[in-house]
């Protein structure tokens, strides 16, 4: 009897579909295929990406510390930045006090 159990155990494990004994891999699988059916993961590895770059045309500011400062820097493709710091071609107002300045571009 004891034998009996053992080889209905042995038979009923292996007889389950794999899939069903990892139900993680059926969820990947499902996750896949809507993905491909809704355009959301390309076929292939070749897919683009674009970037859309925009500068401002036209500046004016509350006040200007000087020439190197001028609201006009503030203007085209980016000159300074990464570098930070006071750095010439960057914009900044007459003083740093406590009165608000502003930078419309």
């Amino acid at each position: 009897m004891k034998h009996e159990r053992k080889a209905l155990t042995g038979l009923r494990s292996k007889s389950r579909p794999r899939a069903l004994k990892r139900p993680w891999a059926i969820a990947g699988l499902v996750t896949m295929l809507v993905g491909l059916m809704l355009g959301l993961m390309p076929l292939s590895g070749n897919a683009q990406a674009s970037a859309l770059e925009q500068w401002a045309a036209t500046a004016s500011a509350s006040s200007e510390y000087g020439g190197g400062w001028a609201a006009s820097r503030a203007t085209g493709e980016p000159d300074v930045y990464p570098l930070c710091g006071d750095r010439t071609g960057a914009w900044a107002p007459r003083s740093s006090g406590a009165d608000p300045e502003a930078l419309e571009v």
